[in-house]
């Protein structure tokens, strides 16, 4: 495939080609659902859109200008993880001392039972105590990185660089496991990677990013210093202080509705006032279906001063299928 094509209303003849690494739903509304891509096509002839996601998630923007490639679903080896996990536990042993959210994760990441990987688990704790310099962190990536140099995983994604020639990876989730073999493949082939840091909270309370990247674009000033001081090969130079897209798709004019056409849509009654309950994922928010149910019965039993439209908003970054037996509920 060729990247060789005049942007139209350019006046520059741009020949270069943006991949775009969307990891989940959340990657899905900040880049796909805002301006971004609008703006991608005035500095690129074509993006190509590495996604987690279903192919047919994007079938309204599929064009000869943005393509879709479906990352493969695949199965991170055992040693995989345990390099993984050393890499990340050293690095929160290595940062823990005088940040609440790095030691509460390095408490929850613990684990007592008595499988095989909890029983691995405890070695790699075991071995950081001593052995979670940078210096040790590196050898734990770059043995991550050994793990599944071979892998067919791999292999795909180096067809596919080559292939689909991206001038830079940009990716929208710095944290994903399985964007590693990706990070990997394009080092191989000399791609430039870029990260926007995900989530204000992703550098001081969890864990190491999935690899290394050539640059990064963060939200805020606070961010970047953390960034400084957690990642310490990091340099100034390699940050761009950008602002979040979180929040941009719930400003847009195309978004907008009328309370009419609100109320209308998710069936509510326009004069009632409304509850909406936004959740997290499984990983951040476990007992979400247990809030709703409260709050539903709540209503439903009249414990309210007044009635009440109650209105749900599930997680973009999972399926709601643990919320099915609440919505079921009559």
């Amino acid at each position: 495939m060729s990247a060789n094509t005049t942007h139209k209303g350019n006046s520059k003849t741009c020949q270069q080609t943006l991949g775009l690494v969307i990891t989940d739903g959340v990657g899905f509304r900040n880049f796909i659902l805002s301006d971004f891509l609008k703006q991608a096509k005035q500095k690129f002839a074509r993006v190509v859109i590495f996604s987690a996601l279903p192919k047919k998630t994007y079938k309204d923007i599929i064009s000869s200008e943005i393509i879709v490639f479906e990352l493969p679903t695949t199965q991170e080896k055992g040693t995989t993880w345990f390099f993984r996990k050393a890499k990340e536990i050293a690095h929160l042993r290595n940062n823990a001392a005088g940040n609440f959210g790095i030691q509460d994760n390095l408490k929850t990441n613990y684990n007592g039972g008595s499988s095989r990987r909890a029983k691995l688990t405890r070695l790699i704790y075991q071995v950081t105590v001593k052995l979670h310099s940078e210096k040790w962190i590196g050898k734990y990536y770059r043995l991550q990185q050994k793990s599944f140099a071979k892998s067919e995983t791999v292999k795909i994604f180096e067809q596919a660089l080559m292939e689909l020639n991206p001038s830079v990876l940009f990716f929208t989730h710095q944290r994903p496991p399985y964007i590693a073999p990706l990070i990997f493949a394009s080092e191989k082939k000399e791609i430039k990677t870029c990260s926007f840091i995900f989530s204000w909270d992703n550098l001081a309370s969890k864990g190491r990013m999935a690899g290394d990247f050539d640059h990064y674009l963060v939200w805020s000033d606070l961010m970047r210093s953390e960034l400084l001081q957690f990642y310490r090969k990091v340099s100034k130079e390699q940050i761009s202080i950008v602002g979040t897209p979180q929040f941009e798709p719930y400003v847009m004019n195309q978004y907008s509705s009328s309370k009419e056409e609100f109320a209308t849509r998710f069936d509510l009654d326009q004069n009632l006032s409304t509850i909406c309950f936004s959740c997290g994922d499984v990983s951040t928010s476990a007992n979400d279906p247990i809030y709703i149910e409260t709050i539903a019965e709540a209503i439903q039993t009249n414990q309210l001063d007044k009635s009440v439209n109650f209105l749900v908003r599930t997680s973009p970054a999972e399926e709601p299928h643990r919320f099915r037996y609440v919505a079921d509920r009559k």
